[in-house]
Order: C-alpha cells, then sequence, then structure tokens
C-alpha cells in the first residue's frame, strides 16, 4: 500500500506549504503559508455547467440598481486614471456586460470577455486598463488566470480589481462570501502584496476591503 503523503500545490505561488482548515461548508480548503491565499481542493471544483447555471442565476445589468451601485464601486475610484483615448477589457463580464456599458456612458471604451459567456473575444493585443470585478475569487487555478490578465496588459496600464478579502483565519468557517461554490480562492492583503511583487504590480489604490487597482511596471 502507498503511504506516502499527498502534498498539495497551491495555485497561486506553487509552494508546498499549505494546511487543511475549516470553512462554512463540506468542502476541504487550504490556506498557504507562503502567499496567504486560502484555496478549494480542486476535488471540489463545480464543472463549467454547474458554474455557467449558477452565474445565470444572478441578477446581473444595468437594469439592477443595486448591481450598478455595486460596481460603482470599482468604476468610481478608478476613474482618476481612466482617459477616453484608452481601451479597456472587463475580464469576467458575466452573461450580461454591465461594466462596459457603465463606462461608454463615461466615454470609456471597454470589451467584453468571459472564459463561459464570451469566450471568443479577440483579447490578443494590449489594454490600457482592465477591469477584474467579483472574478478573481471564482479563479480555480489564480496564477494561470492573473497571468493571462497580464498578458494583456501594456506598460503603466490598469488593473483594477474588486474581491472581497479575508482577515482573520478564525472567522473563516462563518464567512458567507465563502459559502458560494463557485469561490475557490481567497485572498488576504498579504496575498495582494505577493501579487503585486510577483507579477510587476505597482497599487495606486486600496479602499482596505474589497477594490484594488494596479498599474504595471515591468
Amino acid at each position: 500500500m502507498n503511504t506516502q503523503k499527498l502534498i498539495l500545490t497551491c495555485p497561486l505561488c506553487h509552494s508546498q506549504n499549505s494546511f487543511k482548515i475549516q470553512g462554512l461548508d463540506k468542502r476541504t480548503f487550504y490556506k498557504c503559508n507562503t502567499c496567504y491565499l486560502i484555496y478549494v481542493d480542486p476535488l471540489h471544483h463545480p464543472t463549467k455547467e454547474v458554474e455557467k447555471n449558477r452565474y445565470l442565476a444572478h441578477e446581473n445589468g444595468v437594469e439592477f440598481p443595486g448591481y450598478v451601485a455595486f460596481l460603482n464601486k470599482a468604476i468610481e475610484p478608478a476613474m482618476q486614471f481612466l482617459r477616453p483615448d484608452m481601451l479597456g477589457l472587463d475580464y469576467g463580464c458575466g452573461s450580461n456586460p454591465t461594466l462596459s456599458k457603465l463606462l461608454s456612458k463615461r466615454g470609456i471604451k471597454c470589451e467584453n470577455y468571459d472564459p463561459i459567456f464570451f469566450p471568443n473575444t479577440k483579447t490578443k493585443q494590449h489594454y490600457s486598463f482592465i477591469f477584474a470585478t467579483e472574478c478573481f475569487e471564482h479563479f480555480f487555478f489564480p496564477s494561470k488566470d492573473i497571468e493571462q490578465i497580464i498578458s494583456h496588459m501594456q506598460k503603466d496600464s490598469y488593473l483594477i480589481v474588486m474581491t472581497n478579502l479575508w482577515n482573520n483565519i478564525e472567522n473563516f468557517k462563518g464567512w458567507s462570501y465563502a459559502k458560494d461554490f463557485t469561490h475557490a480562492s481567497f485572498y488576504n492583503k498579504n496575498t495582494i502584496n505577493w501579487i503585486a511583487t510577483h507579477f510587476g504590480l505597482k497599487k495606486v489604490y486600496d479602499d482596505e476591503q474589497r477594490v484594488i487597482i494596479f498599474r504595471l511596471q515591468l
């Protein structure tokens, strides 16, 4: 019988320095001691079809004032860095792209990409800014997704991230944000700092809750 211990690799920093923690449901969660990412065991990742059905149940669109107000939490601080001559991308725009419409009303051009609903968007060019609102937590393998995002950014372009951060390991097991079965990666302020250092990003805005704006320096 093989008694070799299974060693999990962190899906962000690729270290083998994680330990199991308790979550709010029956999924298995791990915390990485190197980058502080909390992630779900790949055995508990939902299928693409299950993911799609979950996202289709969301009430997203310009016709929902609450959702518009939510997106504006990222748009408002980003406007100080955006200009009408820029072209951006909404990465993970969902089935009913809304952020690009809100930016258009402000004179800012933004294309849409989503791996499930808009997978064929031509994202071969480099963008002046990329929004990633409420999608980082859905990344099963965040290093891969972040690398893809960075590959479409030009020097001095902006990455606007919106995702709820965890701040206390003891409170994680009761955190409602971790209850959504499509949420697989959870970030801490130390994780954000690791991402900035590793990917050549400089943090230019942080609301200390869920919105962080980076500028690419490489």
